[in-house]
């Protein structure tokens, strides 16, 4: 491993899952996961199903989560549920 910058304060990340920039999911991942979600699989499964992939995408539970809470605000035109089903 070589360093770049000697002004750190951690010494360098053992996985590269660890370190933000490579946690960026593809629009594929992104369609696939609201797929998945629109048909009622539990977020542990649609991780487990992207984990199996050779895609070797750096998922989180925290991701799908996310990404499922920002499909839901998509349906509701920026609102929550609760205003929604209120107007």
């Amino acid at each position: 491993m070589c360093v770049k910058c000697g002004e750190h304060n951690h010494p360098p990340l053992i996985r590269e899952a660890a370190h933000s920039s490579h946690c960026n999911m593809t629009n594929d991942i992104k369609e696939h996961i609201r797929i998945l979600s629109a048909a009622g699989v539990a977020p542990a499964q649609i991780l487990t199903l992207i984990r199996s992939e050779p895609s070797g995408e750096h998922v989180i539970a925290r991701d799908i989560y996310n990404l499922k809470r920002q499909h839901i605000i998509e349906q509701f035109d920026g609102r929550m549920p609760m205003e929604a089903l209120l107007s």
